[in-house]
């Protein structure tokens, strides 16, 4: 009589990476294209994240009128657009 030995074999764990989220600054009809993204855990991160490039850049460029930060993710979806509000709305209360 011979033994069998049942072993049980651990679940697979899938490694999920984070999603990779795109900053690209549209400029009415231009649109300058972030290559690289960034991996973030998800969309409410990549909206702080937009939010505080938003806030960076804002007193860098001198006419920020028609600028957008857009979200988008691998596969070239606008997720999110934010604008930079300069120009008619700047010291606005």
């Amino acid at each position: 009589m011979h033994s069998r030995v049942i072993t049980r074999e651990a679940p697979i764990r899938r490694w999920n990476p984070m999603p990779r989220y795109f900053f690209n600054i549209r400029d009415g009809y231009d649109l300058d294209e972030d290559e690289e993204g960034i991996e973030l855990p998800d969309i409410e991160a990549a909206r702080a994240e937009a939010l505080a490039t938003v806030e960076e850049l804002r007193d860098q460029l001198t006419d920020a009128g028609n600028i957008e930060l857009e979200i988008t993710d691998e596969e070239g979806r606008r997720l999110l657009t934010v604008p930079f509000f300069r120009g008619s709305h700047r010291g606005r209360r």
